[in-house]
Formats: C-alpha cells, sequence, structure tokens
C-alpha cells in the first residue's frame, strides 16, 4: 500500500514511466500505465498523491465522485503541476462550456433549451428526442474534467465524442440516472463534443443538465485500475499521538465560586473543622484538619480536569486539595493533592478524571504539628479540552443579553419579560399555569443529533429555574430539568425534529422569577455514543455509567448490571455488548473504568469480539483508553469481554465512554490492495 506521495523524476518520460509504474505496482497497487494513451507534455514529474482526495476518483473514468475511506479508487490524477490540490487547481481555470459552441441536434419534434446556464431537453413522443452537442477546442493528448447535474424522469445520454475518450480507452456513452457526474477525458484530435439527450425512444420524457463544467487539466501520466476488481481501497491512518486527543491546551469553564478568597459564599466547612476569611485568603488554624468544602456540579464522567491552589504556612505537616464524592470523604482515584506545606506562596496543580456528574472540591491543613495556621488561595477545578469537545456552531440568537438588550427571545403567557444586570429576566405573574414555557426560542436543529445547552443562573427571586427543551411550544417534551439553583449549569439534549424550543422558565406554579445569562446551544459533533434519548439528564449515561439495566447490553456468561456497575464473575471467556453503534472504516475512542479485577483481562472491542479488534485491554484498576477501527464486515457492536482467566475471574467495570474520533485528527491516506496493513 502508499502510505505517502509517489513522486520520481523521470528525464525521457516515454522509455522510463513503465519502469516507474511498475516500482509503483510494488508499492501497492497495479495501475496501468499510460505510455500509448497519453503523453506527457515534456513533463518530466510524476506525482500522485492519495492525500489530496479531490484527484482521486472511484471510477476508473473519473465517475463516481472522490472516495471516502473504505471505498475503491479507479483513477489517480498526476498531480505533480499542480500547487495546491486539484479542486484548487480546477476552480482557478475557465469553464470551456461557457465559450462552447452550441449545436441542436434534435430529431424529429425534440427540443433542446438553454436558460441561466440550464440545459433542458424534451423528448415529446416516440423517435423525437432532444439532443444538445456543445464543441470546444483540444489538442491531441489534452485531458479534461467534465462534471454536471443531471435530473430527468428517466435515465440520460451523455456522450464526449470528436474524439476524446475516457481514460481506460473507451468511448463515453453513459445511461445514467439523475445526479453529479464526473468524468476524465483524453482528448486523440482537435475538437471536441459533449453531447447531452435522454436514453431510449419511450416518450414523453423530460431532462435538464445543470452545473456543467469542461476544464482542461494539466499535462501528467494519469493511472487507472486495470479493471474494477483491481482497484485499491482507500484507507486512513489517523495520528494517535496528536496531543490535542488528551489536551488542546485550553481549559473549560471555572467550576469553583469565589475560589479566590473574598467571600465564603458558596463554601461550607468540613466536617472535622472550618477556616475564615483573612486579607482575601482562606485561613485554616486551631487543629487537626481545618478547612472547607464546595460541591461542583456539570462536570463529565470520564473527562479529565485540572485542579490548582496556592498555599502556605507553619506547623501543619501538609496541605491537601482533593476532589471526591462527599464533604470531607474520599477522594478520587488521583484527584487529590498533598504536599508538605510550603514557607511561602505556592501554586499546586493536579488532574483527575471524573467518576461522577458532580463532586466535592475540598482542601484543609492536614496534621497540626502544635500552632499550626495554613492560607490557601485561587482554588480552581476546571476542564482539560481536547480535540472531542470541539462543539458546532452558535444556535442561539442574542443569548449574552449585552447592553440590555433582550430580543430574539418571545414572552410567553404568564411572564413578563426584562433586562437585569446583563441577563433576561423571566418574571411569572403564578396565573396561567404554564410556568414551564417562560422565556423561548425557536432553533434549527438535526433529527439524531445531540446538543449542549450551557447557561448561567445569576438571580432568583421566590422561584428557581426550570429549562425546558421542547419540540412545540408547550409540549412535544425532549428535556425537562426543574429546581435549577445558581451558577453555570450545562446540559444535553437528543433532537427528533428539525425546529427546537428552548424554555427558560421557573420551577413551580408561583409568582417569582429568574434570571438567565450567557444561554448557548451548540451541537456536540463526538458525542458519546452509548448516550440515551430521554427527558431526565440523570438517565441519559444510564448506558455508560450502569444506574440502571435499561436492556441495551446484551450480558454474556458471567455478565450481570446492578448497584450501579456492570460485573464479571466467572471462569469463560465471554462478551456484554450493545448493538448498532459505529460505521465501516471509522476509528473510534473507547474508555471505561475498572474499580476492582482479579484474575482476568477487560477488553474493550470495536465491531467485533475478536482479539484483533481490541482497542482497550485492562489488567489492573483505573481509567482505561484505546482506539480502533470498525472495519468493514465486522460485527457492528462495542463489546466489554472478558479474557485470558485463570481459575474464576472477577471484575467490575463502570462508565463506559465510546466516541467517534475527531476528523481534525492529522491523517495520512494511502491506498490498499489486499487489506493488511504491510
Amino acid at each position: 500500500m502508499i502510505k505517502s506521495p509517489v513522486k520520481s523524476v523521470v528525464r525521457d518520460a516515454s522509455p522510463y514511466l513503465t519502469g516507474l509504474l511498475r516500482s509503483v505496482s510494488r508499492l501497492a497497487f497495479d495501475f496501468k500505465d499510460l505510455v500509448g494513451i497519453e503523453k506527457a507534455g515534456g513533463n518530466a514529474n510524476v506525482f500522485y498523491n492519495p492525500a489530496d482526495l479531490t484527484s482521486l476518483y472511484v471510477g476508473r473514468n473519473g465517475g463516481g465522485g472522490h472516495p471516502t475511506v473504505g471505498d475503491p479508487v479507479g483513477l489517480m490524477l498526476d498531480t505533480s503541476r499542480l500547487s495546491g490540490s486539484l479542486d484548487e487547481f480546477l476552480a482557478a481555470q475557465p469553464n470551456l462550456w461557457d465559450t462552447a459552441t452550441f449545436s441542436d441536434g434534435s430529431v424529429g419534434t425534440g427540443t433542446v433549451t438553454e436558460s441561466d446556464g440550464v440545459v433542458t431537453i424534451n423528448n415529446p413522443s416516440t423517435g423525437n428526442y432532444g439532443v444538445a452537442h456543445y464543441t470546444f477546442p483540444s489538442a491531441v493528448d489534452d485531458v479534461f474534467y467534465i462534471t454536471f447535474t443531471a435530473a430527468s424522469t428517466n435515465n440520460v445520454y451523455v456522450t464526449v465524442t470528436g474524439g476524446l475518450q475516457s481514460l481506460y480507452g473507451a468511448n463515453l456513452t453513459s445511461n445514467l440516472p439523475s445526479g453529479t457526474h464526473t468524468y476524465i477525458v483524453e482528448a486523440t484530435q482537435l475538437t471536441g463534443v459533449l453531447a447531452f439527450q435522454i436514453a431510449g425512444n419511450a416518450a414523453p420524457y423530460t431532462a435538464t443538465f445543470s452545473n456543467i463544467q469542461i476544464k482542461k487539466l494539466p499535462a501528467g501520466y494519469q493511472a487507472f485500475a486495470p479493471t474494477d476488481a483491481a482497484r485499491p481501497t482507500l484507507m486512513d491512518d489517523p495520528d494517535l499521538t496528536w496531543g490535542d486527543l488528551t489536551d488542546n491546551t485550553t481549559r473549560g469553564d471555572e467550576l469553583v465560586t469565589n475560589g479566590d478568597g473574598t467571600t465564603l459564599d458558596g463554601w461550607s466547612n468540613l466536617p472535622t473543622g472550618g477556616a475564615v476569611l483573612e486579607a482575601g485568603e482562606f485561613k485554616a488554624t486551631g487543629g487537626n484538619y481545618k478547612g472547607l468544602s464546595q460541591q461542583i456540579t456539570g462536570l463529565e464522567i470520564g473527562a479529565l480536569y485540572e485542579a490548582s491552589y496556592d498555599s502556605y504556612g507553619t506547623d501543619y505537616n501538609t496541605v491537601q486539595m482533593w476532589v471526591g464524592t462527599s464533604s470531607g470523604g474520599l477522594q478520587w482515584d488521583g484527584a487529590i493533592s498533598s504536599i508538605s506545606t510550603p514557607a511561602t506562596k505556592t501554586t499546586t496543580t493536579f488532574q483527575f478524571y471524573s467518576q461522577a456528574t458532580s463532586g466535592y472540591v475540598n482542601f484543609r491543613g492536614n496534621v497540626d504539628a502544635g500552632s499550626g495556621v495554613a492560607y490557601f488561595d485561587n482554588i480552581s477545578v476546571r476542564k482539560v479540552n481536547t480535540a472531542f469537545d470541539e462543539r458546532g456552531s452558535e444556535l442561539v440568537t442574542n443569548g449574552t443579553f449585552d447592553g440590555g438588550d433582550i430580543t430574539g427571545w418571545t414572552e410567553n403567557t404568564g411572564f413578563t419579560l426584562s433586562a437585569d444586570n446583563g441577563g433576561l429576566k423571566a418574571a411569572y405573574d403564578g396565573s396561567t399555569g404554564l410556568w414551564y414555557v417562560g422565556a423561548s426560542q425557536a432553533i434549527t436543529t438535526e433529527v439524531g443529533e445531540w446538543y449542549e445547552v450551557t447557561f448561567d443562573i445569576t438571580a432568583l427571586d421566590n422561584n428557581t429555574g426550570r429549562l425546558r427543551i421542547e419540540t412545540a411550544l408547550g409540549g412535544g417534551n425532549e428535556l425537562n430539568v426543574g429546581s435549577i439553583g445558581l451558577g453555570r449549569q450545562t446540559y444535553k439534549f437528543y433532537a427528533s425534529a428539525t425546529t427546537t424550543y428552548l424554555n427558560f422558565a421557573v420551577q413551580t406554579n408561583a409568582a417569582g422569577s429568574a434570571t438567565y445569562d450567557n444561554i448557548s446551544c451548540k451541537k456536540i459533533p463526538y458525542k458519546n455514543l452509548l448516550l440515551i434519548d430521554t427527558t431526565t439528564p440523570a438517565d441519559q449515561d444510564d448506558d455508560s455509567t450502569f444506574d440502571t439495566d435499561t436492556g441495551n447490553w446484551t450480558k454474556g456468561t458471567g455478565w450481570s448490571i446492578g448497584s450501579g456497575v456492570l460485573s464479571f464473575s466467572g471462569s469463560v471467556n465471554s462478551n456484554t455488548f450493545v448493538s448498532n453503534l459505529f460505521t465501516d472504516q471509522k476509528w473510534y475512542q473507547i474508555r471505561f473504568y475498572v474499580s476492582a479485577i482479579s484474575n482476568c483481562e477487560v477488553r474493550g472491542f470495536v465491531g467485533s469480539g475478536t482479539d484483533d479488534q481490541a482497542a482497550v485491554i485492562a489488567t489492573t484498576t483505573g481509567w482505561h483508553t484505546g482506539i480502533a477501527r470498525k472495519l468493514s464486515g465486522t460485527i457492528n457492536n462495542i463489546y466489554i469481554s472478558s479474557r485470558n482467566i485463570t481459575g474464576t475471574g472477577t471484575a467490575t467495570v463502570d462508565n463506559v465512554i465510546v466516541q467517534e474520533l475527531p476528523t481534525t485528527t492529522p491523517t495520512s491516506y494511502y491506498l490498499d490492495v489486499d487489506g493488511v496493513d504491510d
């Protein structure tokens, strides 16, 4: 296979081209040399570049469009005279159809008309049909790119005549369906004719041809496969070491409230004792384990987070910051920093994977050696963004309400909308019973896609916030979240309609208000494929978190779901799987957390439960991540499997996350003839 462009400089093109193409063949494929058909116009360079997908075609005659990964490649154009991609070259070339000479070849009462670049052909009755001829200049061995869009109630004939032929040697006469068609043809005389007509004698039929382009390609050695059956397959080789897959150097929103020591709002004393404010810092003193705690929300299970804090003091053996499931409780794996108390203010940073959608940030002076004093400041927790965190374009109009502008939002019955300290205040009068449709806006969505909604609640009065996402105003519930408090909020929803309504209101049917700001809604391109369409946010991850057994996992011998985990206990290799997740030839990342494992391996498979498709092999506790391709012909499932069991193996798995590899991943393309990565 070719995993990089093939380039050669040839002193005398004709005698050396055969040897060059034989060398190419030894690398990857058996494309036919074209010395007998085509000349290079004095060009001594040959450059076949699989990375330039615009220079590759599925059909040997240039038909079928550009290939995607997994498609056969029938034609490769020599790009040695291009400064950029083939598409860039074509965009800069004149369209010879604009100056082509038209002649009417219609038979009987058949007609041809042209208007605004669209050619219309009419066959009124049997034996009467329209034919449009377009003649353009050419020279022997010239190569042309021809494309057009056909629309017809019957198949159409397209003929390229007058000495033009497709590169593999046959005159181009095709019985084509409606759609866009592309051909690469070579001239053997000084004029070329592009002819359109409707197929057959049956009538009446009408056809139109639009977006017609005839563009000359630079001289070169174009290569085509000798037969359709001999076409190689386009494959890709992504760079799995690309840093953005784990850290794109940006960070998410700050999740800690008032971490700068200016107020204690949002903080609670640890069960073992608290802290006070002093000169803009948090001060712990007077005994062991004194400090503060704060609950943070909006965490993503399995995502990497970065925590940091400043500290210094005296007589405490250590200072600690950690993130866990409760105030003062145990930390998640790796979610702790414990250092000897520095004498001067020092910044400490650590990273951890979230094991829940909410958790508690804790910090304290640890063991008091006498008169311990510990100071803390700049407490922070932010998500480590990766390429998987890419989001689509903004769908909300005026979600920031700058300058008191609240246009773009609909005021529904019972509500009064007004500007409030840079936000949108939705005040409900308590009278209508429609407290859940306060301020609304319709956005355009794609059916079957997932979206992320983020917003701040900056003020509440006699009520709490409510987010309701619907397919119709006041009905068709997609997501319903109530009792939302102050702070930054993030939710996901599944779109089942092309128009979706975002409603920001209040929790209960009582007079009160909620003020919203920084409202945003964007598509999630690389969602967790195990997300479930449900109106309750807590249930969306159930196929990942196993909080309930949804029935979507088919459990093999020894596997069970209960107590919020996926468990295995047994003596034979066994699979548990979810069906119909993957697309052939795409790459996927699998991640999961192993809390216990003994006498076995746990493997995660993409597309098949066979060992060669293992993305992840786990033998220890902790988080495990791997990436693999979904091969054509394999089963379309995600498998979590037990392997290499000694005696009785046991394992506990949680938080399974499956995502398509981002399309922004740097990728090499190559041509494969045998299905083996050699």
